[in-house]
């Protein structure tokens, strides 16, 4: 998830199973979240939250860990042509 508007460096479920690692501080539009099925709920082992727009879970499944990263960079100042 990319431009959330949650203010937290939490998890929240999120209904469905769902659950939302987030990454935000108050009064910004721009944090991250990654959203965890409820078959990875309990396979989540570790969560890194470099800033309000950087952040990783790592998952562990079948004797391997996975990372999964999620990033977002704000394209405000940018041209029309470079937003594509």
């Amino acid at each position: 998830m990319q431009e959330t508007r949650w203010s937290c460096s939490k998890s929240r479920d999120i209904g469905r199973s769902l659950k939302a690692v987030l990454c935000g501080s108050p009064m910004i539009t721009s944090g991250v979240g990654i959203i965890v099925s409820e078959r990875f709920r309990d396979s989540t082992v570790n969560v890194e939250r470099f800033d309000d727009q950087l952040m990783k879970i790592v998952v562990s499944a079948k004797r391997r860990l996975y990372h999964f990263f999620s990033a977002y960079a704000s394209q405000t100042g940018c041209s029309g042509s470079s937003q594509g």
